[in-house]
């Protein structure tokens, strides 16, 4: 919703900044409650159940749920367009450290610096659904399935993240191209970067799997081939986000068999082998 309001073309939401605060919000709510029909008539559908079985308590929390689900996109809404004119700030104030950054750390420090909540945003949503999914199949025991998928909600929370990283590199960093860094490095240094910001989940995986060494493995294995191939899609698709939300559909929905059919390792191969060779055909023309 935000990018759709921010295309030119619908320039003319912003005359609802004239409309009082009330019914911008009643008019939002109404919308986003259309947007969120299939969720709205499944939340319905369950306070009906949990009423109908005495579980007064769920039917209770599933109201204040969806209620600030509404709520809080309306408000937002509200806020990103009367109040554009704002200047963003920054929350967390890093010290200037006067050491030398190695290359491939510049986008770990663009993202600790000027992407600060946009990152803890990411590791909260990411946490949430792994520890989620983990306590959703308490019950199955120590499957490698069961933590692939947990791992698989965390790669997929850090999608809008990959994508400020990549415009930082277009943006920024487009000088690199005519330095003599060959393809190898190029590649390691991305693949340092991505996995280096996904260290807390690849932390929480393995003490969550009771650091079991196939189980380690598996996932940075797995973890490694789907940031590379997110982060490289982006280039694709030229940071078209309403194409990389349809990839980012298929490529769950690919991982979900490749992790039930145990045949991740080769699902992660086959990525990890077209994203290399793409990082390859970038290279030698120049476009990366």
């Amino acid at each position: 919703m935000k990018q759709r309001i921010a295309h030119p073309s619908y320039n003319f939401v912003q005359v609802s900044a004239m409309s009082t605060k009330k019914n911008q919000l009643q008019s939002w709510i109404g919308l986003y409650a259309i947007v969120l029909c299939p969720v709205l008539l499944y939340t319905i559908i369950v306070f009906a159940m949990a009423i109908f079985h005495g579980y007064y308590y769920t039917a209770i929390i599933i109201s204040l749920y969806i209620t600030i689900i509404l709520y809080g996109l309306a408000a937002y809404t509200y806020y990103s367009i009367n109040y554009t004119f704002n200047p963003a700030r920054q929350l967390i104030v890093f010290p200037k450290i006067g050491l030398r950054k190695p290359y491939w750390t510049w986008l770990i420090y663009y993202v600790l610096e000027m992407q600060t909540l946009m990152f803890v945003i990411c590791k909260v949503l990411s946490f949430v659904l792994f520890k989620g999914i983990l306590w959703m199949f308490a019950d199955v025991g120590l499957d490698i399935r069961v933590y692939l998928i947990a791992l698989l909600a965390a790669i997929l929370s850090h999608s809008m993240l990959i994508a400020a990283l990549l415009r930082f590199e277009k943006s920024n960093l487009r000088f690199t191209n005519s330095l003599p860094v060959s393809n190898s490095k190029k590649t390691l240094y991305t693949l340092l970067s991505l996995v280096t910001l996904f260290l807390p989940e690849l932390l929480l995986y393995s003490f969550t799997a009771n650091f079991s060494a196939g189980f380690i493995l598996s996932g940075i294995f797995f973890a490694t081939a789907g940031l590379l191939t997110m982060f490289m899609i982006l280039y694709l698709l030229d940071d078209n986000m309403e194409n990389y939300l349809k990839f980012l559909f298929i490529f769950a929905i690919l991982s979900m068999f490749s992790i039930l059919s145990h045949q991740f390792l080769i699902f992660s191969l086959l990525i990890l082998i077209g994203s290399l060779i793409y990082h390859r055909y970038l290279y030698d023309h120049s476009k990366l």
